[in-house]
């Protein structure tokens, strides 16, 4: 009877062992705890102009993550647009005919001013690129090149008549004036400043926009509404 015992206890313990040492082998599981995706856009701030009359306007800045805002900086008189061009945040100053230039990582700071030529009264900033700037003067029908740094003027560009808006390609290589008198388009090339022929589009046009391969530029006319 003890040899049976002994007997089936050697098979329980030989089963025991197999069972844990083959069978149970310990498996962690990896359970993925999902996030929200990226948000992959160019903007990281907003800049709201105030304009003050024949005062001084100012310019403050907004984190677009945060919701905050984040610096207030003094401009010159009648600031009517703001174009962030690389690291620079500039402001077009309409009646001191000047650029107020800060750097968007510093909205706190005191900007630099750009006086532009005689007479000037800028009315649109606009670059892809992220040292040079492009200013669409009316009442002067031409268009500013700008260095950012250091801030100083480049050339000046006779476009088309009372020039209202500008729009750069993607790919940096030509700048479009929009001339709302003269209803056509000023190409102007970038690598030397130099303008091709005028491109008729519709009725006072107001504004454009470049596709993202560079290929076409969209313009609204709104005097013909197209």
């Amino acid at each position: 009877m003890m040899v049976k015992r002994a007997g089936i206890l050697a098979c329980a313990m030989v089963a025991l062992v197999w069972s844990t040492g083959c069978g149970d082998v310990f498996r962690p599981v990896a359970n993925p705890i999902l996030q929200p995706g990226g948000d992959p856009q160019r903007s990281q701030h907003v800049v709201v102009i105030s304009n003050n009359g024949t005062n001084p306007g100012s310019a403050t800045t907004l984190d677009v993550s945060g919701d905050t805002n984040v610096g207030s900086v003094p401009v010159g008189r009648g600031p009517v647009h703001a174009a962030l061009i690389g690291s620079a945040t500039i402001i077009a100053n309409s009646i001191d005919g000047t650029l107020s230039a800060y750097s968007s990582s510093s909205p706190q700071a005191s900007p630099a001013t750009i006086t532009l030529q005689p007479g000037a009264r800028p009315a649109f900033v606009a670059s892809t690129e992220g040292t040079t700037g492009y200013v669409a003067e009316p009442a002067l029908n031409d268009v500013e090149a700008v260095s950012i740094s250091p801030v100083s003027v480049i050339a000046t560009i006779k476009v088309g008549t009372n020039p209202v808006a500008l729009v750069e390609t993607p790919d940096t290589k030509k700048v479009y004036a929009i001339n709302q008198g003269s209803n056509n388009v000023t190409p102007i090339f970038t690598v030397d400043k130099s303008t091709g022929p005028a491109i008729a589009v519709g009725n006072s046009p107001v504004y454009a926009v470049a596709s993202s391969d560079s290929a076409l530029v969209y313009v609204v006319n709104q005097g013909s509404n197209s």
